[in-house]
Parts: C-alpha cells; structure tokens; sequence
C-alpha cells in the first residue's frame, strides 16, 4: 500500500523515471528516503525493478499507471517532499500541445500533494515548454530555488540518457 510505505518518511516521487537513473541513484545514496516510482511504459519499470532487487533496495516503489491517476486516488495530501520531472514528454508540435503533462491544474495537484517546503523539481530541454511551465508554475505562487541551495542528493542526480540525448543534439537543458 502506497499510503503506508510513504506515510511518515521522507518521500521522493518521481514521475515518468524512463530508465530510472535518478531513482535508483537515489534510493542507493539514501537508504532512509522513500522512492516511489511512476511510470508508464514496461521497459523503464522491468530496468528499475531489476536494478532494485540486484542492489537489494528496500525503500523503492514502482507504480505502473497515469501520474495523475496516482496522484489523486493513491496519494495523501501533504505527504510528498519531493516530485521529480525530469525530461517529459514535450510534444514538440504546437497541435500536440494539449497532451503535455505539465500544465497549470497538474501542478495545483502536485502543489497539493506536497508537503510545506517541499521541492518541485522539473527540467526539459525544449524552451517553449519550459517558458509554458515557468508561466504555471509562477500562478501557483512557489519559489524558485537556485540548483546550488538544493540538497546534495537532490542537485547532484547522474546524468539520464534523455539529458544525455539532449545534449548530444545541442538543445538547451533547464
């Protein structure tokens, strides 16, 4: 049960983890923190779970289904200490972009979700989906924190292989 494994702890979510760098980095560094996973596809999950169980992790959870779904059925108010969105999906097309994930009522739920002081942690290499989110984000009245004032653990995650893809084709990382 969800609500049990975070309830009390310090919990990460991480939503849309592809190959579950960030996640399993994590989970491995701080033993104490909970990790819970949201993904869709089965081949970032299959990996994770792997990886999980070859380096005995015990504070990681892996949920196969929709963030939002997860976010409104499963997850308690106020529970969460961060959310991770590394890389989503940017739906380049402008006809496309009513399918992002990121928009102003995802981040009230998230914002919901959250626990006083806690960490909304978004990167893309796309601008214009950047700039769309800077605009939601800045509705929902949070503070933007430099990446030096983070947590260790949480400025310092390794590299994902769609950062890694974005660089390789000189898009700009925020």
């Amino acid at each position: 049960d969800i609500k049990e494994f975070i309830s009390g702890k310090y919990t990460l979510l991480d939503i849309g983890f592809g190959a579950g760098e960030t996640l399993i980095s994590l989970a491995e560094s701080r033993k104490d923190f909970r990790v819970l996973g949201a993904e869709v596809y089965l081949s970032g999950i299959g990996s994770v779970l792997s990886k999980a169980d070859n380096l005995k992790l015990k504070n990681i959870r892996i949920v196969n289904e929709d963030a939002e779904d997860l976010l409104r059925q499963k997850i308690p108010d106020h529970s969460i200490d961060v959310v991770l969105m590394f890389y989503p999906d940017p739906w380049p097309k402008r006809k496309h972009h009513k399918r992002r994930l990121i928009k102003e009522d995802f981040l009230s739920l998230i914002h919901q979700k959250l626990k006083k002081g806690s960490i909304f942690y978004f990167k893309t290499d796309w601008e214009h989906y950047y700039q769309e989110t800077q605009k939601a984000v800045s509705k929902i009245l949070w503070q933007e924190i430099k990446r030096e004032n983070l947590p260790y653990e949480i400025a310092n995650f390794p590299t994902t292989s769609f950062e890694r893809k974005a660089q390789k084709a000189n898009r700009l990382s925020n």
